[in-house]
């Protein structure tokens, strides 16, 4: 059974992540930035990188395996099979996107989908920018099990608010002249 190329980066670049995560806020602006597992190997040249944005569900497929930027609301999902109320939520969390469709953040099956309940409150229904691997269906579980076929963003995710955007790419601007 061959494995796809993405699922391949996928795997390659998950021996190589070490957990990191950090806040980063100024009092007054109340802008704020999370990196959950940067990309050790791998260097990035931003001067010369294309930036891709996610909206849409149309964007999906398109940026299917490309490190993309995510615009949208950042909130709590269940993730069980048979959904009742009152919903259960365990820690995960998507981006909905304009037209209401969700990506994951890391796969539902995977530990590192469980968010910190500090960047849960500190993200719950904003408007966030999240960038990341982005797959249009997850990856499957390591032993054979039921999974939930989602776009998801994987490897390298940053999770920011727009004016933490707004100001980074300012900086990228000054530094370009």
């Amino acid at each position: 059974m061959a494995i796809p190329f993405n699922y391949f980066l996928i795997i390659l670049f998950g021996y190589t992540i070490q957990i990191v995560s950090c806040n980063y806020s100024e009092a007054e602006s109340n802008t704020n930035l999370t990196v959950s597992e940067p990309i050790s190997d791998q260097k990035e040249n931003t001067n010369t990188m294309e930036k891709i944005t996610v909206k849409t569900s149309a964007d999906i497929a398109p940026n299917n395996g490309k490190h993309v930027y995510v615009f949208g609301k950042y909130i709590e999902v269940d993730v069980r099979k048979r959904k009742t109320d009152p919903p259960y939520y365990a820690g995960h969390v998507a981006i909905q996107l304009e037209d209401g469709k969700l990506i994951y953040l890391f796969p539902p099956h995977d530990k590192k989908a469980i968010r910190s309940q500090e960047e849960i409150d500190l993200y719950k229904d904003q408007d966030v920018i999240v960038r990341g691997f982005l797959a249009a269906e997850c990856r499957p579980p390591k032993e054979p099990a039921a999974y939930m076929k989602v776009p998801c963003l994987e490897i390298g995710i940053v999770i920011m608010s727009p004016k933490m955007y707004e100001f980074l790419e300012e900086g990228k601007r000054q530094n370009a002249q």
